[in-house]
């Protein structure tokens, strides 16, 4: 076989691996649980969804960074997926479904090894080996791998096997398996929910997790604001998120693009924090929606008053500097036959002072 030949059968084989990813995203086994995606399917009357952001999401980005390779690969989408005319965002072509009999469909399963962060490239590796060895005995529509809250997270060595089909579930459920040299201990999720059920039974309610997002949910209660926040009583109001990076590697136009290119003024990073300016008052709604989502590059929070004040105070003041030495960038070679004495390009302290900001 030629190395043409090779290449393109990688290429081939990445763009079904994007497509697969994208696809997963948008389908009924993942969106409607998706806060941070639902949102933003919702909130635009045409349901596009930028491709950036999706390219910017955790997995995607260990998969492909390249943005025109993942936009011909969701052009390629036989049925669920479409892509607006400029090339620039995605979207559902058909109506969300609700997943029938989804509590019943799912697995649960024990064993797998637990010295692995949540979000690295071991981490992602291990959830296609999961799906591959459930895939044995049917459609797997998604393998869901548990985490620990704390940061970072770290794998539980469990994972929850949802299947296309019941009678499927039913049968991985009755396997006895093994990863490596580890017995998996496997049963239906109903059996599991009973199971903690019984152990947890005197536990105080307040000491649970909240539910998770569910679009489905009738009357699905949002997160209330807390009364001593700052976005409450402060000027300007909730147009300010303090942000820390999940991922060393994200950059200004990830962080914008997680946010939303239509929600971020203004973007400012130091080393691995910083601060995001709203176009809108709406910081707490964005806390909601970007921290529920496993596969933001960050985690959002409101300022104290302090901070906030200490930002805006930096800010005017790096913004007075820059405008000083623009002004100054002119002077030292006016009038005719005179000499510049400080060479070079009059913006580049300019363009350094912005460098981290966008």
């Amino acid at each position: 076989m030629s190395e043409t030949a090779i290449q393109n059968g990688d290429q081939a084989e990445l763009k079904n691996k994007i497509l697969k990813q994208v696809e997963f995203y948008f389908g009924d086994s993942n969106l409607p649980y998706d806060k941070f995606l639902y949102t933003l399917t919702s909130t635009n009357k045409d349901r596009w969804v930028p491709i950036n952001t999706i390219a910017s999401f955790k997995k995607m980005k260990l998969i492909s960074e390249d943005i025109d390779l993942i936009t011909e690969a969701v052009k390629e989408s036989p049925e669920l997926l479409e892509v607006s005319e400029d090339g620039l965002n995605v979207r559902r072509k058909t109506e969300l479904v609700r997943p029938e009999a989804l509590f019943e469909r799912t697995i649960y399963a024990k064993g797998f090894p637990t010295e692995i962060d949540g979000d690295n490239k071991a981490f992602f590796e291990l959830q296609e080996e999961i799906e591959k060895i459930f895939s044995e005995f049917g459609k797997v529509e998604a393998v869901r791998m548990r985490k620990t809250d704390t940061k970072p997270s770290k794998f539980k060595g469990s994972v929850f096997v949802e299947y296309a089909v019941l009678d499927d579930a039913k049968k991985a459920a009755e396997q006895t398996l093994k990863y490596k040299d580890t017995d998996l201990l496997i049963m239906t999720k109903e059996a599991y929910v009973t199971m903690k059920a019984e152990q947890y039974k005197d536990e105080p309610n307040s000491t649970r997790k909240p539910k998770k997002f569910n679009a489905f949910a009738p009357n699905f209660s949002q997160p209330t604001k807390s009364k001593s926040s700052y976005a409450q009583d402060s000027t300007p109001e909730g147009m300010l998120l303090k942000f820390t990076l999940e991922k060393e590697d994200t950059s200004v136009e990830d962080i914008k693009a997680f946010v939303g290119q239509d929600q971020a003024a203004w973007v400012h990073r130091e080393g691995q924090a910083g601060f995001v300016e709203l176009k809108q008052a709406n910081a707490q709604e964005l806390i909601d929606t970007v921290n529920s989502s496993e596969e933001s590059p960050i985690k959002v929070s409101l300022p104290t008053a302090e901070e906030a004040a200490s930002h805006y105070q930096a800010r005017k003041e790096r913004q007075k500097s820059s405008n000083s030495r623009g002004r100054n960038s002119g002077r030292g070679g006016g009038g005719r036959g005179g000499k510049r004495k400080f060479g070079g390009n009059p913006n580049r302290t300019a363009v350094k002072a912005r460098k981290t900001e966008a």
